[in-house]
């Protein structure tokens, strides 16, 4: 089961439950967190590096604070069935096999949903653009395809193909359903409304997900083991609250891996406030919640 990939090192640890009066620890600045996380990535992390064939199998969960049980929120394959690079772009086309499972009906095996996606990056920005063509490429051009609003409800807006195939931090973090992706950037400016606190980063050696350690040759691993760098860090949103919205991140990252599964875990824990009907919301009870994002299974692509 592709859970049990989450019982070990990578299983995200709770944090603390916010005292009364509310304390953040040393600042950092923005950008000490951006190069973090690309130091952690490696200087070679851009789309030009994902290989035709390349296979990466992702769960999403959902734990919440006070419940012993993990949601399995949904479940995903993505296969690279073909790479071209226009004068401007790098074009990839993959297929998906999506499970998204029902959490009012647990045990109910979803039905398996399989489709195609072609994304294009912007060589020089890095970011997902409209599929070009050019002398040297016939690819049809085809925009993305809108998300459906089954897919978000069912995900928490964390679990897209444009998100896994992401490599801004700007548009990759960003925390839950009732925040905007810009969240922390005041309309029309470079200000941030937002603080970052308690940047740590930790480089240590782990085993790859099980499915690759069964794997013949362990996907060419070095004695199957990954380096591996944790970075965490909070964000401190000061728009919503006068105390500060908290988000703690924490991502698993390594350069030994297939492009698409170098985000080994993104986790992202922060409290969510229920609306109990007919009640006001000054007395909606606020949860804990952990959404992760966990690499359980990779295979190799050729260049």
């Amino acid at each position: 089961m592709a859970l049990i990939f989450l019982s070990s090192f990578f299983m995200f640890a709770c944090v603390k439950a916010p005292d009364s009066k509310v304390e953040y620890g040393s600042a950092v600045s923005f950008k000490s967190v951006i190069e973090a996380l690309e130091n952690a990535s490696g200087p070679d992390d851009s789309p030009e590096h994902i290989h035709k064939e390349e296979f990466a199998e992702i769960i999403t969960t959902r734990e919440i604070r006070g419940q012993a049980k993990v949601d399995l929120l949904s479940q995903v394959g993505i296969t690279v069935v073909d790479k071209s690079i226009t004068s401007h772009q790098w074009q990839i086309k993959t297929t998906e096999a999506l499970l998204l499972y029902d959490l009012n009906n647990p045990s109910q095996t979803p039905p398996l949903i399989i489709r195609e996606d072609h994304q294009c990056w912007d060589q020089t920005s890095l970011r997902l653009s409209n599929c070009e063509i050019d002398a040297n490429n016939q690819l049809n051009k085809r925009n993305l395809e809108p998300t459906s609003d089954r897919l978000k409800e069912s995900l928490n807006d964390l679990n897209t193909t444009a998100r896994h195939f992401n490599f801004i931090f700007e548009d990759q973090v960003y925390p839950f359903k009732q925040m905007e992706p810009d969240q922390c950037l005041f309309s029309g400016t470079n200000q941030r409304h937002c603080t970052y606190h308690d940047l740590n980063t930790q480089q240590l050696t782990i085993d790859p997900p099980k499915s690759v350690q069964d794997s013949e040759y362990c996907e060419n691993l070095p004695d199957c083991k990954i380096n591996a760098t944790i970075v965490e860090f909070d964000e401190v949103n000061w728009k919503y609250a006068a105390e500060g919205y908290k988000i703690h991140y924490r991502f698993v990252l390594s350069s030994d891996v297939p492009q698409l599964s170098r985000r080994l875990q993104v986790c992202k824990q922060g409290s969510i406030q229920v609306k109990i009907p007919e009640k006001p919301i000054e007395e909606a009870p606020r949860f804990l919640v952990t959404f992760c994002d966990t690499v359980v299974n990779f295979k190799q692509g050729h260049p």
